[in-house]
């Protein structure tokens, strides 16, 4: 029970049943909206400024891409959630009145006005807020084109010893079906990665899930619109279609569109789908190109920090996943080298400057920001 619950708990035998629990209620509501006072500002302060950038440029700005995906996935990580609870219940628990103790356990720690409140916020404004960085995203050859692709592979060799980093990394996956299994693991796990990250961030009452959360908002925004539209740049896979002269990644090409031809790879069918989209200019959940910095990188960061605040177990796993996805980025042809090492280092930056500024500000409205 938190401290505004406690607070009025004394009053409730002078007064009315309903008038006391109006009270808890708003008191519960106006804490959290207090609290989260920076989240909801970020967020729908973002969301206006994209529809306003949207009608200033003659181009849609879709709100509701990605209702329907995170409404289904949010419902079944709620279901997973609950069966659980109850799995843990029936394990650690032997009470002869197991259902009695299940409803006091939810009624006294779980199903409270602040816990029950508490995740409203970003459950309506999280999908909104994705489908408005998608579609930013789709606009930023129009904000800027793709001219940053031939410095990037300039500097990736640079960096790396006068050789392209994809040259270093294939050997590792010179095999057809160790290929596959790698486009594969790239494609799809890290959606539902991200969706399932956020959906803990909403309702973990963890002490850091103010600062987790306005990190993930302010990657999105700093790094997966702000700097991908100053470094514009389209990723080695499309190195042709943007750049001309000789082309570095032709044999990496070459080598995936045969074992395409083999094995159909997940990573190329997206690429080609991707291309169509902003060939034709369509805005689907997911579509816009885009290398520098990484957001897969950037999320996968973000996802090792969520991981030691739960256990050293999965913080090594989640530290596996993001080496992995660098070296995929890379033998894949989605990214250079350098998106991945930028969106860590920027992803790192904007988690420390929050703790900084926690550190720093005492203030409660300066504190709720970070917390």
């Amino acid at each position: 029970m938190t401290d505004v619950e406690t607070k009025v708990v004394a009053e409730r035998v002078h007064q009315p049943q309903l008038g006391y629990a109006l009270r808890t209620w708003g008191l519960a509501g106006t804490q959290v909206m207090r609290s989260q006072a920076w989240i909801i500002t970020v967020m729908l302060g973002y969301i206006g400024c994209g529809i306003v950038m949207g009608q200033v440029l003659g181009e849609p700005i879709k709100v509701s891409l990605y209702n329907a995906v995170i409404l289904q996935l949010f419902l079944s990580f709620g279901l997973a959630a609950v069966c659980l609870y109850l799995i843990r219940v029936l394990v650690r628990h032997n009470h002869e009145r197991l259902l009695a103790f299940i409803y006091a356990d939810l009624r006294n720690n779980h199903l409270t006005p602040t816990r029950i409140l508490t995740p409203i916020p970003l459950l309506v404004l999280t999908a909104p807020f994705i489908s408005v960085v998608s579609s930013i995203k789709r606009l930023i050859p129009v904000m800027q084109p793709y001219v940053w692709d031939q410095a990037f592979a300039d500097l990736d060799q640079a960096l790396h010893g006068g050789v392209q980093p994809w040259v270093i990394v294939q050997p590792l996956f010179e095999h057809p079906y160790l290929t596959s299994m790698v486009s594969e693991v790239y494609s799809y796990p890290w959606f539902f990665a991200v969706a399932l990250m956020q959906f803990w961030l909403i309702f973990t009452s963890n002490p850091n899930r103010h600062r987790l959360i306005m990190t993930s908002l302010l990657c999105w925004i700093l790094l997966g619109n702000f700097a991908a539209t100053m470094f514009s740049s389209a990723g080695p896979a499309y190195y042709a279609h943007f750049v001309d002269g000789p082309n570095p990644y032709l044999p990496l090409v070459e080598y995936l569109a045969q074992v395409n031809a083999e094995i159909t790879l997940s990573a190329l069918t997206t690429q080609d789908y991707l291309l169509s989209m902003y060939q034709s200019g369509t805005i689907l959940p997911g579509t816009g190109i885009s290398a520098m910095p990484s957001m897969h990188l950037s999320m996968a960061t973000i996802m090792v920090l969520c991981a030691r605040h739960i256990g050293r177990t999965l913080t090594i796993c989640a530290l596996a996943y993001l080496v992995f996805l660098e070296l995929g980025s890379v033998y894949l042809g989605w990214h250079y080298a350098i998106d991945g090492y930028a969106s860590i280092a920027g992803t790192l930056a904007i988690w420390f400057l929050l703790g900084l500024l926690e550190r720093r500000n005492s203030s409660p409205s300066t504190h709720a920001m970070v917390s």
